[in-house]
C-alpha cells in the first residue's frame, strides 16, 4: 500500500537540521528558498519507506507513516544542503500526484 503527500522543505531552517548520521550542520550561508517536493510512502514488512522521486537516492524509513515522513524531511534537508554546499544545482520539483478510479 502506498501513500503520498507533499512536503515543503526550506533550505534555510530556524533550527540547524541534522544529517543522516546525526551531525548538525548550518544552512546560514545558503540561499533562502522554499521548495515543495512530492514524497511517497510505501508500506514494507518492517514499517514504511519514504522517498521523493525528484531527489534520486534520498530515502528514509520509519515504523509509522508519520515517523517516515519526519525522517524523509530531515533526509531531504541534508540532501539539499550537501548539493548546495558542493555547488551542485538543487533539482526543481517536477512530480505531481493524482488518483484515478478503475474497476478491478
Amino acid at each position: 500500500m502506498s501513500h503520498f503527500g507533499v512536503l515543503k522543505v526550506g533550505v534555510e531552517q530556524q533550527h540547524a537540521p541534522k544529517c543522516l548520521h546525526g551531525h548538525l550542520y548550518s544552512t546560514s550561508k545558503l540561499k533562502h528558498s522554499m521548495k515543495k517536493y512530492l514524497i511517497l510512502l510505501e508500506r514494507t514488512r518492517q514499517g514504511y519507506l519514504a522517498f521523493s522521486p525528484d531527489l534520486e537516492g534520498c530515502t528514509a524509513t520509519g515504523s509509522t507513516p508519520e515517523e517516515a515522513k519526519q525522517n524523509i524531511e530531515q533526509a531531504i534537508k541534508a540532501h539539499l544542503y550537501w548539493l548546495a554546499k558542493d555547488g551542485l544545482p538543487i533539482p526543481p520539483p517536477r512530480y505531481r500526484s493524482s488518483y484515478i478510479k478503475v474497476n478491478a
